[in-house]
């Protein structure tokens, strides 16, 4: 229950630490990082059987003027791929101390897959649009009887 009440403080993390990551991978000081490169991203939050949230997400690096635009050279799928890896492994929030849990820090967990979507060929608007609305759709499925 903290996890799924507190997963979008937890998410502003991971996406602010991961421009920090970004930064630090690409060799650009941290006040820069945001005026050369944008993450663009769409996320789907699934519940997972026992009840816990689980996040699919297409992440993107952009140039400055956003999406379209090319990002810098050093920007590369790689750079994201590590960038986010080390940036979900060290963010945490810290649940409201309570009589009946106690304090608590959520993370996220060690289950993690990050791939790269040009495995599977050229990535096209229908591709991410399918690998979203899969999971979108499956926890509407899942709720019927």
């Amino acid at each position: 229950m903290l996890f799924n009440a507190l997963a979008s403080k937890l998410w502003k993390a991971l996406t602010d630490t991961l421009y920090h990551r970004i930064a630090a991978l690409g060799g650009v000081p941290r006040p820069e990082v945001r005026r050369l490169v944008r993450v663009e991203y769409v996320k789907v939050a699934e519940f997972q059987a026992r009840g816990v949230v689980h996040f699919h997400v297409v992440l993107r690096l952009d140039g400055a003027e956003g999406a379209g635009s090319a990002p810098p050279m050093w920007a590369t799928a790689e750079l994201l791929a590590e960038a986010v890896r080390s940036a979900a492994a060290v963010v945490s929030v810290a649940a409201p101390s309570s009589a009946a849990v106690g304090d608590r820090v959520l993370r996220f967990g060690s289950q993690l897959d990050v791939q790269p979507i040009e495995a599977a060929g050229a990535v096209t608007d229908r591709k991410v649009s399918r690998y979203l609305a899969k999971y979108t759709t499956k926890s509407t499925e899942d709720a019927g009887g």
